[in-house]
């Protein structure tokens, strides 16, 4: 058969960016947040979860706050909140572009019933909203390769101003070619750049 790739129009600001995955998320919903063949949902979860949680740095001796960059519905941040109920004080703030997603994950939460373990906002990566103020970690998983350098950018300083000293933040992001028609390839040398500034 032949593989059909949908043309997709150039995204260079943070309004596109918010149109372009409000229409994907009308069109396929979770599986286009998802979008790993072969492995369940949960499996996902419990994986990156696995490649994540562990080194973060995390302390139990006091309360934690760990920031999830692109949320998308709560998949990692909503099963990392449930897994914290018998630490009081603990929390995931998610941060999406997709205002759907963001709904999404607000209903996942309570439907697993978690209160005030996981809150979700929207924001666009240039800029963090106001009710993240200070966190002892963040990750992100699925999200930088499809961002313009200018909100990898801006994710990276508004990460590293609202990070205590000594936290930790792990991403993840492809490197080369990929499938998918609205992705952007950074060099590791890049990255590094951009991480030192």
């Amino acid at each position: 058969g032949t593989t059909r790739i949908r043309a997709v129009p150039p995204v260079t600001t943070a309004a596109e960016e918010r149109a372009w995955w409000g229409a994907e998320w009308r069109r396929e919903g979770e599986t286009a947040i998802w979008g790993c063949p072969g492995m369940t949902w949960v499996e996902g979860v419990t994986r990156d979860l696995a490649m994540i949680v562990p080194h973060l740095g995390l302390r139990h001796g006091k309360p934690q706050v760990v920031l999830d960059l692109g949320c998308g519905p709560g998949r990692l941040a909503v099963a990392l909140a449930k897994s914290w109920r018998a630490y009081p004080g603990w929390r995931v703030i998610g941060v999406d572009i997709c205002e759907a997603a963001v709904r999404a994950a607000r209903v996942a939460k309570l439907e697993v019933g978690i209160e005030s373990g996981a809150v979700f906002h929207v924001g666009d990566g240039r800029m963090l909203p106001d009710a993240v103020v200070t966190v002892d970690a963040a990750y992100s998983m699925l999200l930088f390769q499809h961002l313009q350098a200018d909100a990898v950018q801006g994710y990276l300083r508004e990460v590293a101003r609202v990070l205590r000293p000594g936290g930790v933040f792990r991403f993840q992001w492809v490197h080369g070619s990929t499938d998918s028609p609205y992705s952007h390839d950074v060099s590791v040398v890049t990255m590094g750049e951009w991480c030192a500034a």
